[in-house]
């Protein structure tokens, strides 16, 4: 019997709010998941992308992270490989930072690599994984497996939203389309990215996403998860899952009323739940009577909250506009899908790319691209502008910028 832990988007390193309490929160929900994964005697622990919120996280949030992972080494009967993928929100051009948590604890693997081998656990479970791949580059992206040498359960571990089971208004590629990239079986598709738990089979293939660890938005469902696989020879026997404790949010309707102290009426109606130590939204509507969002706030600091948080319903003011609501999780992400719509070559990519990453200081991004235009274009030199243009604009459709992760989702 072979048993996996398979976890997803832990986001350590989030300061949701801009609060510290919550950034603990999210390392506590991966302690549990370790915790867990102990209790269970696991074979592997799995994680499916966005170990990290962000892709330059604190030192402090690396070493906990490696700490965490470490206790996994620890353990007095074996070592449990801690196996991953890398996220859209943790991407970086060259090396990722689980590279970096590789080194010191050795049994820390990353799935992705150029042949598309399997890591067998057991001789039951062959694992594959792809790192997130960006829109530009799905298409050109080699998703062929090479077969494992011997007869076990197939599972790839992928960070993208597929349909289905994610919505086909939010997904990024159709499933069935990626089942037929692998040119073998998969008996299954172990999936990030997707913070609520969904589960399909499609073409016989089960496909799932856990969800996140914590709650990163407020439409995130109120209960988190890890699934425990069980194996049966090259059979999934057991599909089970074990809940993470969260911070609990609670969201309060306030109806004001004409002729009553707005204030009186806020601190009554607050005084009817019990606040302390959770995420408070509180949203007010009704009569237009004076009291700021500030003000509920500071009755809801006084009251215990870990966040507590106001929105005002009310408006005299009508605006004869058409307004595109939109929420943008990550911008990196949000770029992405935007080139790829645009036929850019692999050079303009990867140019796109040297721009984009804030590792790279401004003043060498444009040595770095004419690098890789030269590298591109052979007998020309970093130096050399191609048909007297400049190199960088010769690839890419337009000044593209830089962008930064835009963490805050509530």
């Amino acid at each position: 019997m072979t048993c996996i832990l398979h976890v997803s988007d832990t986001h350590l390193d989030y300061r949701q709010y801009q609060n510290d309490r919550r950034r603990k929160d999210y390392v506590d929900a991966f302690n549990r998941v370790i915790d867990i994964a102990i209790e269970e005697n696991v074979d592997a622990v799995l994680h499916t992308g966005d170990l990290f919120h962000d892709k330059s996280p604190s030192l402090g949030s690396q070493i906990e992270c490696a700490e965490i992972i470490q206790r996994l080494k620890n353990e007095p009967s074996e070592e449990i490989p801690f196996l991953t993928i890398v996220g859209n929100h943790e991407r970086k051009r060259d090396h990722q930072f689980v590279d970096y948590l590789e080194l010191p604890n050795g049994h820390l693997v990353q799935l992705d690599n150029e042949d598309n081998t399997p890591f067998v656990v057991n001789d039951d479970v062959a694992i594959y994984g792809f790192d997130y791949i960006p829109k530009p580059s799905w298409e050109s992206t080699n998703l062929t497996l090479t077969p494992p040498d011997t007869e076990c359960f197939i599972l790839v571990a992928m960070h993208q939203l597929f349909h289905p089971p994610v919505p086909e208004i939010m997904a990024q590629h159709n499933t069935e389309d990626v089942l037929d990239r692998f040119g073998i079986n998969v008996d299954a598709l172990a999936l990030g990215d997707h913070h609520q738990r969904e589960q399909t089979t499609v073409n016989g293939t089960q496909v799932w996403y856990p969800g996140s660890t914590e709650k990163t938005k407020e439409d995130d469902g109120p209960n988190h998860y890890v699934d425990i696989l069980e194996f049966d020879g090259a059979e999934l026997d057991r599909k089970a899952r074990r809940e993470i404790p969260t911070r609990e949010f609670l969201f309060i309707d306030i109806d004001l009323v004409e002729g009553v102290s707005p204030v009186e009426q806020i601190q009554r109606e607050l005084d009817a739940y019990d606040v302390q130590g959770k995420v408070v939204h509180v949203t007010l509507d009704g009569a237009d009577v004076n009291v700021t969002k500030s003000q509920v706030e500071d009755l809801l600091r006084d009251r215990g909250v870990t966040v507590g948080r106001c929105s005002d319903a009310r408006s005299k003011f009508e605006i004869d506009v058409d307004v595109v609501e939109t929420e943008v999780e990550n911008i990196d992400t949000t770029v992405d899908e935007e080139l790829g719509v645009l036929d850019l070559s692999a050079t303009a990519q990867e140019v796109e790319q040297v721009v984009r990453d804030l590792n790279t200081p401004k003043s060498h991004v444009r040595a770095r691209a004419d690098e890789v235009v030269a590298a591109a274009v052979p007998g020309s030199t970093p130096d050399e502008d191609l048909d007297g243009e400049d190199p960088v604009q010769a690839e890419l459709p337009g000044d593209t910028g830089s962008a930064t992760d835009g963490g805050e989702n509530l």
